[in-house]
């Protein structure tokens, strides 16, 4: 009896070790357990610290769409619509720039003439064009006389001075100096030589000759000779051989006269050379005339 009670004791104590071996390993197991969680517990935010933090932008995009464009001239409400490509390109193509020419300066030119050609080009500054003068310059003396210097220091004709460069223009204004001429025919011959001359030696250039300009009243009614029904004969002439030479004639002459075809009060000092503003005035004429206007 004594002996089953102890060994009923004995395996009470066997059972009581077992169990707390038990408890002892499921207590280590839920320790060991509860390290690792917490280790990776604290790794998931340091990795979040480490990702970088983007700045802050402003966006102002939305902000302009929404500001109504300004239509100003048409007379209609502000649209919030932009134009499209075409409308733009329609505009484009119906309103293309405006194109302004610059004033011509002559520099292809070469003007031939007497002392009021050489007011031409004191008083209006054309240097960039060529000037062929001398006083008292006529349509044979032009061909003969030798009163221009040429570029190798000596003197030569008008036609030498010619032979020097190549011109896209010719401009000729003489026959104030042959008013006292008795026979046209001659004047009129003498001409058509120094036209046919230029041409010869600028094949190239367009040739215009220009009207004699009148005098002022005063001068045309005290002089037998230098007076404008002398001045209008003579152009008549002058005109005669420019058509029969196919060179264009350009009767300047409108350009400064009066209503009576004279020159005006205060346009010449001596009746016959022009002031510096009309010489501007002739100026402005051959501008226009050479742009077709």
């Amino acid at each position: 009896m004594n002996c089953v009670k102890k060994r009923k004791k004995k395996d009470r104590r066997w059972n009581d070790i077992k169990a707390g071996g038990v408890l002892l390993l499921l207590a280590a197991f839920m320790a060991a357990a509860w390290g690792v969680h917490e280790v990776s517990g604290i790794a998931a935010p340091e990795n979040k610290e480490e990702r970088p933090i983007l700045p802050q932008v402003e966006i102002t995009e939305t902000a302009e769409r929404e500001q109504p464009l300004t239509v100003t001239g048409t007379g209609k409400e502000p649209s919030s619509q932009k134009p499209s490509e075409s409308a733009v390109s329609s505009e484009a193509v119906s309103a293309p720039p405006v194109q302004i020419k610059p004033a011509d300066d002559f520099s292809d030119a070469v003007f031939i003439g007497d002392s009021r050609t050489e007011g031409l080009m004191i008083y209006t500054g054309l240097h960039t064009a060529t000037f062929y003068t001398a006083t008292g310059l006529m349509v044979n003396t032009a061909q003969t006389k030798p009163v221009i210097g040429l570029e190798n220091g000596a003197k030569g004709t008008v036609l030498d001075a010619l032979r020097q460069h190549s011109f896209g223009r010719v401009y000729i204004m003489l026959g104030i100096n042959e008013l006292g001429w008795p026979y046209g025919e001659q004047f009129k011959g003498e001409y058509t030589k120094l036209i046919r001359a230029v041409k010869e030696i600028q094949p190239q250039a367009q040739i215009y000759i220009q009207s004699i300009l009148p005098v002022s009243q005063k001068k045309s009614e005290g002089d037998s000779i230098y007076n404008n029904m002398n001045v209008r004969k003579f152009n008549g002439w002058i005109q005669e051989v420019a058509a029969q030479e196919n060179a264009t004639f350009l009767n300047v002459s409108e350009a400064v006269q009066d209503a009576q075809g004279n020159l005006p009060e205060g346009a010449s000092s001596d009746g016959i050379h022009l002031t510096k503003e009309y010489c501007r005035i002739w100026l402005e004429y051959l501008r226009e005339k050479a742009q077709g206007n």
